[in-house]
């Protein structure tokens, strides 16, 4: 269950909210009397301006061309369609299971039928980080799921488990639903590159794991420091630990009467009720970009 306190609307952790200000010099004027002119000397007015440093996508070489992990709803995700795309919202090529690269448009692979497990082998060890993987299957029940993660380090072993909770972490970064995102990959690459940033992914994270404290703990989770939506290689569909609080979980992506993006979290076993914990999703990027910016430092060009 989810933490009850948050029902039906959800306020932004304090941490999270900071001001950044700029500052600027005085000017001056000038004065004339009657009997005779008097000359003030102009002061120039220094402007500060912050400096913006756009995003450089990189090549990475990530050590080796296999990315595994494991899809779960609560429940493997088995025969899913997994694709990979990198920062710059290209598709990764993908190989085969002979070893041949695909061709352009069709590098895909399957989730294990047996236990949503899969395993990609990149045409490539040289990357653009991060990489965004989608999902897109049917869950236990058989409802059509698209569901999405990322590979945001080249830590080995390359791993990316793929659930609602990795969804939900990146529907607050992108500001949007993964999907649209993806579907319009190329022209939303600095959205894309934001997945990189180690502080907003974690800061993202630890949210998550905040507003689904209770649904952790019926999964055995009491330290949730360690715990890694993303990353552990542990991570298995069997109905314990991490599994076992995603079984009771209902994560999803709505509009709002606005037509503003909003992540819905709530048990997915009570009788139907108003979701738990509402997020809108343009206001939790915001906020995970300034705190990024606070804790990174603000740097600052001085015009004079």
């Amino acid at each position: 269950m989810i933490l009850s306190v948050m029902q039906q609307r959800f306020i932004w952790p304090s941490l999270l909210a900071c001001v950044l200000a700029t500052g600027c010099g005085g000017g001056g004027s000038d004065s004339n009397t009657a009997t005779a002119p008097v000359t003030t000397p102009v002061t120039t007015p220094v402007v500060t301006t912050p400096v913006t440093t756009p995003a450089v996508s990189v090549a990475v070489d990530l050590g080796s061309t296999v990315i595994s992990g494991v899809v779960s709803t609560g429940a493997p995700v088995m025969g899913g369609i997994l694709r990979v795309i990198d920062a710059t919202g290209l598709e990764v090529r993908l190989l085969d299971a002979h070893g041949a690269e695909y061709p352009s448009g069709q590098s895909v692979t399957r989730t294990s039928v047996a236990d949503g497990s899969y395993r990609i082998t990149l045409a490539s060890p040289k990357q653009f980080l991060p990489l965004m993987l989608q999902v897109s299957g049917v869950d236990a029940a058989g409802v059509p799921l698209l569901l999405h993660s990322v590979l945001a380090s080249s830590k080995l072993p390359l791993v990316a488990n793929v659930t609602p909770l990795t969804e939900a972490v990146l529907a607050q970064i992108l500001g949007a639903n993964p999907r649209d995102i993806w579907a319009a990959a190329p022209a939303k690459a600095d959205l894309i590159k934001q997945l990189g940033t180690s502080t907003i992914l974690t800061a993202a994270s630890d949210l998550i794991k905040t507003v689904t404290k209770s649904s952790l703990a019926d999964g055995k989770i009491s330290n949730t420091l360690t715990l890694d939506f993303f990353g552990d290689s542990s991570f298995l569909a069997n109905k314990t630990g991490l599994d076992l609080a995603l079984e009771g979980l209902r994560v999803q992506i709505v509009k709002t009467p606005a037509g503003l993006d909003q992540l819905q979290l709530s048990n997915k076993f009570a009788p139907y009720a108003a979701p738990e914990v509402k997020i809108d999703l343009i206001t939790a990027t915001t906020e995970l970009k300034k705190n990024h910016r606070r804790q990174s430092g603000q740097r600052y060009r001085v015009n004079a």
